[in-house]
């Protein structure tokens, strides 16, 4: 996912005042190289997604542990986010195990 996209995802979580996030990622692409995953979230700081809990679905299963370095590089930078490899998962920790 693009910068922009997340920007102007943090722009919609303002606007609604959401306290949370559930992210279902089922795009295609592969994830960010090292060097983009840190320049991006460089990119979000300060646009109040660190006050957000979000839980992000990576559907496809070939990805999932680049997804989690990813949570680990967004967790060292404040972030309330945790990935998983279903929907019910996620909103379960969204539900009760998060705030």
């Amino acid at each position: 996912m693009t910068t922009e996209y997340w920007r102007q995802i943090a722009r919609t979580v303002r606007e609604v005042g959401a306290g949370q996030l559930l992210v279902l990622d089922e795009l295609p692409g592969e994830v960010m190289s090292d060097a983009e995953l840190l320049r991006f979230f460089d990119s979000l700081a300060g646009l109040g997604l660190e006050a957000v809990q979000i839980a992000y679905v990576e559907a496809r299963l070939d990805q999932v542990a680049r997804i989690e370095y990813a949570q680990l590089l967004a967790q060292e930078r404040g972030y309330r986010v945790r990935t998983f490899a279903n929907e019910p998962e996620a909103r379960l920790w969204l539900r009760y195990g998060g705030a």
